[in-house]
């Protein structure tokens, strides 16, 4: 099965279960809720600087509607459950596409999130961008290991709180 973002790609987790990789489509909505709804308050605050349980309806369609160019979501299923989400979104920079991820408390550490950037980085390198940026707190450190663990170009600087994370894509 294919979707916008490339085919489905199976994938192996650190801990040797198999999984699917492949583009968000509107139909994992429910999939999605259930999985943000799932998060623990640590986990929501290091991705959404906040620990809020619901999210507005806006962001929901943001997360789960993308055109797999300017604004793509990847999605990891294990056994069909979903565990990790990521998306970009393109900058007024061309070039550039602001990245962020979540992966469910008990798929930390798994390898679930270098599985999306790479992903991601192929849709991304086919739509034409060449960096991804992210702004991380620096109490993530998992999230800062996600990018050194992708082996591209990467740069950090602390910037209002935050780490901004620069991340050079391959060509």
């Amino acid at each position: 099965m294919s979707s916008a973002a490339g085919p489905e790609r199976r994938v192996r987790l650190t801990d040797g279960r198999g999984g699917v990789v492949r583009g968000i489509r509107p139909g994992d909505r429910a999939a999605f809720l259930a999985f943000h709804a799932g998060l623990s308050e640590e986990s929501r605050y290091l991705r959404y600087f906040s620990a809020r349980r619901r999210l507005p309806e806006g962001e929901v369609r943001h997360f789960t509607e993308v055109d797999q160019r300017d604004h793509a979501g990847i999605v990891v299923l294990v056994d069909g459950a979903l565990v990790g989400h990521a998306l970009y979104d393109r900058l007024a920079d061309a070039d550039e596409a602001e990245v962020a991820l979540e992966v469910a408390d008990a798929f930390q550490g798994l390898g679930v999130g270098t599985i999306m950037l790479d992903e991601l980085a192929r849709t991304a390198s086919r739509a034409g961008i060449r960096r991804f940026v992210a702004h991380v707190l620096p109490a993530n450190q998992r999230m800062l290991q996600v990018f050194r663990d992708l082996g591209f170009a990467e740069h950090a600087h602390y910037e209002d709180g935050t780490v901004r994370v620069r991340v050079e894509l391959p060509g």
